[in-house]
């Protein structure tokens, strides 16, 4: 079985991901994304050999340790498949698609899963807690995040 399968990303995550981007200008979110772009690229590609030159370039981009990610927004945590596990699937919604199903699945901190996921080692930890704060202020959507220095920090 292919290593990179399964889905990247639910389709609420790529949604507050473009919004850290366009909102927060989040380095985070903007990797993850083009990673997401990467990962569709290779799904559609049909030679064999740019497949296979598509998922070398992947590897250096994230790594194989979890897929399918989505937030649990109610209880502001992240969802995901472990490597190693088998996606299972819900039953189809109205449109076709499939629900993944809670089996098999794990959760934790979105900055701790997203760490897992990216091979590039060059973001700090106040990057990783900047991500967190803004994604969390993208879910629940009644804050307004803003950074400040010096004598803002006060108030």
């Amino acid at each position: 079985m292919n290593k990179f399968n399964n889905p990247l990303f639910s389709r609420s995550i790529i949604e507050h991901l473009r919004k850290m981007v366009k909102d927060y200008n989040n380095n985070i979110a903007e990797y993850l994304l083009a990673a997401d772009i990467f990962w569709i690229c290779r799904d559609n590609l049909y030679d064999p050999i740019d497949k296979d030159i598509m998922e070398k370039k992947l590897e250096n981009v994230i790594t194989e340790n979890v897929s399918m990610l989505s937030v649990r927004e109610n209880v502001f945590e992240m969802s995901f498949l472990p490597k190693g596990k088998d996606p299972k699937y819900g039953l189809p919604l109205p449109s076709g698609e499939r629900t993944w199903s809670k089996e098999n699945r794990q959760t934790g901190k979105p900055a701790k899963i997203v760490k897992k996921l990216i091979s590039y080692k060059g973001f700090t930890d106040q990057d990783y807690e900047i991500f967190n704060n803004q994604l969390k202020v993208c879910i629940e959507n009644n804050y307004v995040f803003k950074l400040v220095k010096g004598e803002d920090i006060r108030f």
